[in-house]
């Protein structure tokens, strides 16, 4: 019986340190679009994000020009795609903004704010978090979105990314 106590104690404590690194996973979360039946994967086009490293913090810093890829097909005008990030953790903020034509830059003209659902689901024994966009697709639309999480490792700041793609009307 003696024996089996501090075998148990470690046991327990590596499925803490497992479930704990799993909750706090210090990356960018894998993000995909899913529509009418689709599923495309999204790559983020800006990232700012910082992690614990041995006694200090790394940051990640990534900034690009959005390229509006994947691009999905809706096949009536009010579609309602959602984004499924991979994280356990909740984002602090969702915004999503949509054009119908982009500017010279290659960045969003006359943009507006789309209405964002946030909601928790399970995938896989995980919790991943699902935000359900509420747009209207005339022709096409280019979507940019930008999700915000807290900093749980004490680093300082937020983290960011954003992800874009385009959506057309079959």
């Amino acid at each position: 019986m003696k024996r089996f106590f501090p075998i148990a104690f470690f046991a327990l404590a590596v499925l803490f340190a497992a479930t704990a690194a799993w909750a706090h996973d210090h990356r960018v979360p894998r993000a995909n679009l899913r529509v009418n039946e689709q599923v495309k994967r999204l790559h983020p086009w800006s990232v700012s994000w910082v992690s614990a490293s041995g006694p200090g913090c790394v940051g990640q810093e990534i900034d690009g020009v959005p390229d509006f890829r994947p691009r999905a097909e809706v096949d009536h005008l009010h579609s309602s795609p959602r984004i499924v990030f991979h994280k356990e953790q909740k984002p602090r903020r969702v915004n999503a903004l949509s054009s119908r034509h982009l500017a010279h830059d290659g960045y969003l003209a006359n943009c507006r704010k789309l209405d964002v659902h946030l909601r928790p689901r399970h995938r896989d024994g995980h919790r991943v978090w699902v935000a359900r966009l509420e747009t209207s697709v005339r022709h096409r639309l280019f979507v940019d979105l930008t999700v915000l999480w807290r900093d749980d490792e004490g680093c300082g700041g937020s983290e960011s990314a954003s992800w874009d793609f385009r959506l057309k009307r079959a």
